[in-house]
């Protein structure tokens, strides 16, 4: 029982030092890239927020039905680093501006690898970001399905416009802040998650509909119908049709 108990805490002594090992790893990565980050350039803590806490950087879809799972979660890594650089005005230059932790990658790639179903990958800003500092996030991972078909009604309000001429454009903006509510509730990803939006209607659309809703006296249906077949990631794309309801 004694030569047990001195393997198990061996074992746990080995773990932890396992543990310390990789978060010293992690700082001393993370220490070097700011250094590099901050070559060449005034660094104010207090400078133009380039990055804010909770932006979703990218959203990609990985099919772990496949080999080469790895080099997928890679390839999204390094594609999102680039995209970092950019905003950064350093497109050219080969630096890990974007930082996730070896434990948070390492879990990440294990998901990934244990799933039956394609996944929605999203690397999410940990904290507001100035230049100078790498972008420190982390993997978020959603089982990917579909969500709405093409042509779905996904929404739809009767409204009274008998003088509400004045309103439209607000009663317009207010439907659609349900449509989004709604599929966002079925399991749709807001696409800008600073916004909490899922998607978005042409422009051409919306004000079409506003004109259209002026015109229109009594009682009128306004429904939002999906345009795309649309998954977990989105965007969700939707057209917008107002009739008129028959008063018998």
């Amino acid at each position: 029982a004694l030569e047990k108990t001195k393997k198990d805490l061996d074992s746990k002594i080995n773990d932890l030092s396992v543990a310390r090992d990789s978060l010293k790893g992690d700082v001393d990565r993370l220490t070097e890239t700011t250094a590099r980050l901050r070559t060449g350039i005034q660094y104010f803590r207090e400078g133009k927020v380039l990055f804010r806490a909770n932006e979703v950087l990218t959203t990609a879809t990985v099919n772990t039905t496949v080999d080469g799972i790895q080099n997928e979660l890679l390839t999204v890594i390094l594609e999102t680093n680039q995209k970092v650089l950019a905003r950064m005005g350093k497109p050219n230059e080969q630096v890990e501006a974007l930082w996730i932790s070896q434990s948070d990658y390492q879990a990440a790639l294990k998901n990934l690898q244990n799933a039956d179903r394609s996944m929605v990958v999203r690397i999410v800003v940990d904290e507001n970001t100035v230049l100078g500092e790498p972008v420190i996030a982390h993997l978020e991972l959603y089982p990917d399905k579909r969500i709405f078909e093409r042509g779905e009604e996904i929404y739809k309000a009767t409204i009274n416009m008998d003088g509400q001429a004045d309103n439209v454009e607000q009663i317009v903006l207010s439907f659609l802040q349900q449509v989004n509510n709604t599929a966002i509730a079925k399991g749709v990803l807001p696409e800008d998650t600073l916004r909490g939006t899922v998607g978005s209607v042409g422009g051409a659309d919306f004000f079409n509909t506003i004109s259209q809703l002026k015109k229109m006296g009594g009682q009128v249906e306004l429904v939002a119908i999906v345009s795309e077949d649309t998954s977990v990631a989105g965007p969700l794309q939707i057209r917008l049709v107002a009739r008129r309801v028959n008063p018998w």
